[in-house]
């Protein structure tokens, strides 16, 4: 008897089952990043938030992320003490600070992280898959991004709402 999925309802379930495995072990891979640079998972990932919008204000990551100001200026205060981020004064009016992500600083300890860890990936896709099929999961992430991006934008004016 074969365990393979062979309807659509079956895909779909294998689907979802594979999705949380995955998601676990997402979870858990970016745990072991941000426990080997002395954060939490957290701050981890409002670091990827600030290095890819270089410059952005706390009240921006605070919207972002849905976040309290009071929390995201504890993450700010962990990133900048741990060397990862920095708070920057606008020149014009004092007043206001930016956050931007410290590249040297970052690179030095997460490159060898991600260089292993693509690696391993490339080493798999290429066995594994013809570039239509990588085309095919490239799409699969994309559209899954977009997905979730919509869903936590729901949760998130569903809590404001109540």
């Amino acid at each position: 008897m074969s365990t393979e999925p062979s309807g659509r309802n079956d895909l779909l379930a294998a689907l979802e089952q594979a999705g949380r495995q995955y998601s676990e072990s997402s979870v858990l891979f970016h745990h072991a990043i941000a426990d080997s640079l002395g954060l939490n998972v957290t701050d981890l990932k409002c670091l990827d938030i600030i290095r890819e919008k270089d410059g952005m204000t706390p009240g921006q990551l605070a919207k972002l992320t849905g976040l309290t100001t009071g929390a995201v200026t504890g993450v700010i205060d962990r990133l900048e003490g741990a060397g990862y981020a920095q708070r920057k004064r606008d020149s014009i009016d004092r007043r206001k600070i930016s956050i931007h992500a410290r590249p040297e600083q970052i690179s030095s300890k997460l490159a060898p992280i991600f260089t292993s860890f693509q690696q391993a990936m490339a080493n798999e896709f290429n066995t594994a898959y013809s570039n239509r099929e990588m085309a095919l999961i490239l799409d699969f992430v994309k559209r899954s991004s977009h997905v979730l991006q919509a869903e936590t934008n729901k949760i998130q004016q569903q809590k404001q709402q109540s």
